[in-house]
């Protein structure tokens, strides 16, 4: 089923520096996570126009996304608290 062109969209993009700092700046509603030399955000788009203007703007803070995610719909429907936005890695045995 696809969906209505009017509905929102939800993207992950990663970006290959740690600059959460800046992008916390840049972005209000965006959830974004930095760690291990990336970036991850999760940002909420109403239509293709913002989608572009929010690419705009990553590219007016020379940031060029190394991995561009149309979420599903099914993930779009969990709470923001439970993307995982990187994979844990398990903790060495310090033994």
């Amino acid at each position: 089923m696809s969906k209505p062109s009017d509905s929102p969209c939800r993207y992950q993009i990663v970006f290959r520096t740690e600059c959460g700092n800046v992008l916390a700046d840049v972005l209000d509603d965006a959830v974004i996570e930095s760690r291990d030399g990336y970036t991850c955000v999760i940002a909420t788009v109403r239509d293709q126009s913002e989608f572009y203007g929010l690419l705009d703007r990553f590219a007016a803070l020379a940031l060029w996304p190394v991995s561009l995610i149309e979420l599903d719909a099914e993930r779009l429907a969990t709470r923001t608290s439970e993307i995982r936005l990187f994979a844990r890695r398990p903790t060495p045995d310090p033994t």
